[in-house]
């Protein structure tokens, strides 16, 4: 048992935004490897399988941006070798890979908020003042659980008609990957209009709204909360300061004291270990179960 399942949604919601800004803004390698680990770790304690699913998608896609960025991306200063009379840069490649792995960070971002932070609590913390942002936040965050789960049911009914996408040539692959794209686009977007008009009969965005749902905001949601701003805060003061750099675009560039990365290193990697605290004693998951929410 952990604290995180049991946490006010507006405590899980700047988790998840502060963990966003930092991806977004920490261009490091390093720190984009430790996102991915810890997400994928966060999906498969909570027993979502759908990441390890989709991790020749991933592949496929960090690879694609790798090579684009590689082979049309000729700035830098380590000189890898020659290609038509065009320098291939150790730059280039690094800043494909980061650029590569902040993507799949922030698709498993998505993932763990949309299975953590429920629709419910999403329109508890946002349909009172804005009614139409909270609607959106939530149908984007689920917006990644559908595309998983529904791909695999369409994979699963292609596979009645002997098109699968994992085997075949390269234009039998195609052509299943199309078909299956095809389908999956067509049902999610039009599950989104029939979300939208359910809403739109129901008055949801004619004025404020109260929620029938009540969510306690306690001292472990306050802890919580300010661990996860000084953590991310902190990280974003050394990084945007230059007090800590890891610069690969366009030349490689860091700080040459170690103890300044291991400082930085350390605090992100304090930020994505919160959601792994668990509940010790007896008595603290016996108090979690009995306050609920």
């Amino acid at each position: 048992m952990n604290y995180f399942e049991y946490l006010h949604p507006l405590t899980k919601a700047t988790y998840y935004g502060m963990l966003f800004i930092c991806i977004m803004i920490v261009a490091s390698p390093l720190s984009m490897l430790l996102s991915i680990l810890a997400l994928m770790g966060i999906l498969k304690r909570n027993g979502v399988s759908t990441a390890m699913n989709y991790k020749g998608f991933f592949a496929v896609l960090a690879l694609s941006i790798i090579g684009i960025n590689f082979l049309f991306n000729h700035r830098g200063t380590h000189i890898l070798f020659y290609l038509l009379d065009r320098p291939m840069t150790l730059e280039a490649l690094l800043y494909g890979c980061t650029s590569a792995m902040m993507i799949v960070s922030i698709v498993l971002l998505f993932q763990n908020a949309s299975y953590s932070i429920k629709t419910r609590e999403f329109l508890y913390l946002f349909g009172g003042i804005m009614p139409q942002i909270g609607l959106l936040i939530s149908m984007t965050c689920g917006f990644f659980q559908m595309l998983t789960d529904r791909g695999q049911d369409i994979q699963q009914a292609l596979r009645m008609k002997d098109i699968e996408i994992g085997r075949g040539t390269i234009n039998e692959r195609s052509y299943a990957g199309m078909q299956i794209m095809h389908v999956l686009i067509a049902l999610t977007l039009e599950n989104a209009l029939i979300t939208v008009l359910s809403m739109k009969s129901r008055a949801f965005d004619i004025g404020p709204r109260t929620s029938g749902l009540v969510y306690k905001l306690r001292a472990r949601d306050i802890l919580f909360m300010g661990f996860s701003l000084t953590l991310a805060g902190a990280m974003l003061l050394m990084w945007g300061f230059g007090i800590y750099r890891f610069s690969i675009y366009p030349s490689i560039d860091f700080s040459k004291d170690p103890a300044l990365a291991l400082l930085f290193y350390a605090l992100n990697f304090a930020m994505l270990g919160l959601p792994f605290y668990k509940a010790g004693s007896y008595k603290k998951k016996l108090l979690l179960q009995k306050e609920g929410l």
